[in-house]
């Protein structure tokens, strides 16, 4: 490497490139001190390794139809209009949909589509 150019400033030697460029990721990955919440003594404990593999288990059917029944029905999601009560009774046509996007959702992937709508709006 020739030369690089650090904070506007350019470096030829090898040990300034060296410096400049662990200086320039130290100021990148360092953090500000800036204002964190005070946990006091409070006692965080661990889960066991059965309870944390089970919070990666995709969601089943049962789950969010139970979720979504349990659901007051006279709310509405967002700014559709639609009630929940409406999708409520809309279960059986439009739960491949519903499941779809719990899928996506336990895939790592982004909330898209008319389902997003539904329930993150």
């Amino acid at each position: 490497m020739g030369r690089i150019k650090v904070n506007g400033e350019w470096l030829v030697e090898e040990q300034e490139v060296k410096e400049g460029i662990v200086n320039s990721f130290q100021q990148l990955l360092t953090e500000d001190m800036v204002w964190q919440a005070d946990i006091g003594n409070i006692q965080v404990g661990c889960i066991s390794q059965q309870d944390a593999e089970s919070l990666e288990v995709p969601f089943a059917e049962i789950e969010i139809h139970s979720a979504l029944m349990e659901m007051n029905g006279d709310k509405a999601p967002g700014p559709d209009g639609f009630t929940v009560a409406f999708w409520q009774n809309a279960w059986d046509f439009t739960k491949e949909e519903i499941m779809e996007m719990f899928k996506e959702f336990h895939e790592h992937k982004p909330l898209l589509g008319a389902s997003t709508i539904l329930f993150w709006c």
